[in-house]
């Protein structure tokens, strides 16, 4: 049988085994480096400025009280006693405000082991959470003595952390709430009486960083300016991630009905407004410096203070924070 031209013969192929190829070797991912938590802006440009005149004025100070006490000792020696009780205080304010702020800021990392620890069937790693804010809370005898009534060594953690919430920060949420009614009200009033805008601003600062103060006190967290101040910077920039939609939407006019406003002058609307605008701030406020998230009580909003800043000071008690069933 004649073969054709380019035909295979089947008796002359060589079959030729593959060899095997190395597997690559892996190469491990390299992870992003973490984001540098320290910014230059002009918050760093201003508080050095700051130090750097709080020194001057210091080192002026030491100066001129050394030379009264070699010139005139009977004026030196009590300025100088007077200078150094100055800053023995000044070193107490500033250590008080370090804490704050550090305690300030451990507030996210510790409502994230609360909520990880909510699901938790283990026992005893709430303790670290829970005792404290008990501590911070001693002047309040009532909420400690209740949670400790309740309180035994079967419970997990997660229940250990909703008994903690029913029986003591409910308590505190109410305490913020009245703080947030009261500094609403009186920046609502404040701004209707002021007869000077520059006066309004200055009114409602005053005012606002008072009622974040005593909203993070109801939660055992005395403030100073420094942490105050971070305080709001935080409420604020959580306010405009929440947008302002609650405030258009449960505002004052759906709370009292919508002829209420018209009936009112625009100074006594700019002042309802003004306190719309607290209200919400502190309500963000509250989220800020709360221990544990939001399980058995409901997060604060603006609907639910619509009402009493506007209603009588006598029908505001109560909140009715607690989740219904």
């Amino acid at each position: 049988m004649s073969r054709r031209p380019f035909d295979l013969d089947p008796s002359r192929a060589v079959v030729v085994e593959e060899v095997p190829q190395p597997a690559p070797t892996p190469v491990p991912a390299t992870p992003p480096p973490p984001p540098s938590r320290f910014k230059f802006g002009w918050w760093w440009f201003w508080a050095g400025v700051g130090l750097l005149t709080l020194a001057l004025l210091i080192a002026e100070s030491i100066a001129s009280t050394l030379y009264w006490m070699t010139t005139q000792p009977l004026f030196g020696y009590p300025l100088a006693v007077l200078l150094l009780a100055t800053l023995l205080a000044g070193c107490i304010m500033v250590l008080r405000e370090v804490r704050a702020v550090r305690r300030l800021g451990s507030l996210p990392d510790q409502r994230a082991d609360a909520a990880r620890l909510l699901t938790s069937d283990l026992q005893g790693q709430s303790t670290s959470l829970i005792e404290p804010v008990l501590e911070r809370v001693d002047d309040r005898p009532a909420l400690v003595a209740r949670f400790k009534e309740h309180d035994h060594d079967a419970l997990t953690d997660g229940e250990r952390l909703k008994l903690f919430e029913r029986t003591v920060v409910i308590g505190m949420d109410e305490q913020a709430y009245r703080a947030v009614v009261r500094g609403s009200r009186d920046i609502g009033v404040l701004t209707a009486l002021s007869p000077l805008g520059l006066l309004d601003a200055a009114l409602v600062l005053w005012r606002t960083m008072s009622m974040l103060r005593d909203v993070a006190r109801a939660y055992g967290l005395p403030l100073g300016a420094v942490a105050s101040a971070m305080l709001l910077r935080r409420a604020v920039r959580n306010m405009l991630i929440a947008g302002l939609a609650d405030l258009v939407t449960h505002g004052a006019a759906n709370a009292v009905g919508g002829g209420f406003l018209r009936l009112l002058s625009a100074k006594a609307g700019q002042g309802a407004t003004n306190a719309m605008l607290a209200a919400r701030l502190g309500c963000e406020a509250m989220t800020v410096v709360r221990p544990m998230p939001f399980v058995l009580a409901e997060r604060p909003n603006l609907k639910r203070l619509a009402g009493r800043i506007l209603a009588p000071a006598e029908t505001t008690e109560g909140t009715g924070v607690v989740k219904s069933g």
